[in-house]
């Protein structure tokens, strides 16, 4: 409103405007502030006070906010279940609020299926898992409001799963191994991914937000890797005779032709690098024990992926070195699942990485 008195023109604001123009500012600020910290050296979290790792998760959370995508996704196995978890835990214990949260499970088939030897085997624990966080502060905003979200992609057969989520990054599916009935395309095992039942009505996860995430961590596993065979293996023997619609014709010539499983995932990220996504290739890790594989052919999987990985210009994020010197003691005893300081050093090194 503007009004005149004499030969003055006054503009009156409301204070509700003011209050919003002084919020608007104090966001920029702090939206400002945490990226200058996600672009300095940082800190290592180990050996903090409970407030100081607080503090640290605040600002690795609002290094995610910042981004212009703001959505971070996990492809893997249970180990990396375990690390989204794990990140769950520590942006909560900083005080970030969940907005919304999603799990998917198909239909009521329960833990009777994780038996081998079933007809069918798919536990309820192979769920894909998605959380979007608000800021504590109702001053630090951004395009949306401070939010970022969180995903976990369950993966057993990596080639499936980097098709359907090239085809539908936001899409909310468990991938399980179905009938043995089913015709073959080439290997024994079926995968298929089908949408699950959502446990939220919640549409935050496929508003037009969520077109791509910033940055995406993927490993092909443990499934699926197969002892001995130099860098010959080849892709896809865990698709099946029912062509998934996910995958396009080039993807099954790669297969159908024998492409390597490293070289044909590889390249498969390549495609999503180039797309705009930070992508970083995990690699498997030492193990105390794992049923027909043992470190010697994990190793050997480590330098396939090192290859193709270095072919097609995808950056690895090497498990190996946070597992192989101290197995004993940081990945579970008789098992391959990690303890919780590998957990930890991971999530630090990815968070380096999306600030970078």
């Amino acid at each position: 409103m503007v009004i005149t008195v004499g030969i003055w023109r006054i503009a009156l604001v409301h204070p509700r405007e003011i209050q919003e123009s002084q919020r608007v500012l104090s966001a920029q600020l702090a939206a400002e502030e945490a990226l200058k910290w996600c672009s300095q050296p940082r800190q290592k979290p180990s050996g903090m006070q409970n407030s100081e790792l607080q503090e640290y998760w605040r600002r690795n959370g609002r290094c995610l906010a910042a981004k212009k995508n703001h959505w971070l996704v996990i492809i893997g196995d249970s180990n990396w279940r375990h690390v989204f978890w794990r990140l769950k835990s520590r942006l909560e214990f900083a005080g970030f609020k969940s907005v919304a949260e999603e799990v998917s499970f198909t239909s009521n088939e329960t833990s009777n299926m994780c038996q081998a030897g079933r007809a069918k085997r798919c536990c309820p624990s192979w769920f894909d898992r998605d959380v979007s966080y608000k800021d504590p502060n109702p001053n630090v905003i951004s395009e949306d409001d401070g939010q970022f979200r969180i995903s976990f992609r369950f993966a057993i057969c990596a080639e499936l799963r980097l098709a359907h989520f090239a085809s539908h990054p936001s899409k909310i599916q468990q991938c399980c191994e179905t009938a043995k009935s089913v015709s073959y395309l080439l290997g024994e095992n079926h995968q298929t991914c089908q949408n699950g039942s959502i446990r939220s009505s919640t549409d935050a996860f496929v508003d037009g937000r969520w077109r791509k995430p910033d940055t995406l961590v993927m490993t092909h596993g443990l499934w699926n890797v197969k002892p001995i065979n130099g860098c010959r293996s080849s892709a896809g023997k865990c698709v099946s005779g029912e062509v998934d619609e996910a995958f396009s014709d080039a993807d099954l010539q790669e297969l159908r032709r024998g492409t390597p499983r490293h070289v044909y995932i590889a390249k498969r990220l390549a495609k999503l690098q180039q797309s705009g996504i930070s992508v970083h290739w995990a690699t498997n890790f030492c193990v105390n024990w794992m049923v027909n594989l043992n470190n010697s052919d994990l190793h050997e999987d480590l330098q396939c992926q090192k290859e193709a990985a270095a072919k097609y210009k995808i950056p690895v994020l090497d498990v190996f070195r946070h597992t192989c010197w101290d197995t004993a003691n940081r990945v579970e005893r008789g098992a391959f699942h990690f303890q919780e300081v590998v957990m930890d050093e991971l999530l630090v090194e990815i968070f380096d990485r999306l600030a970078g």
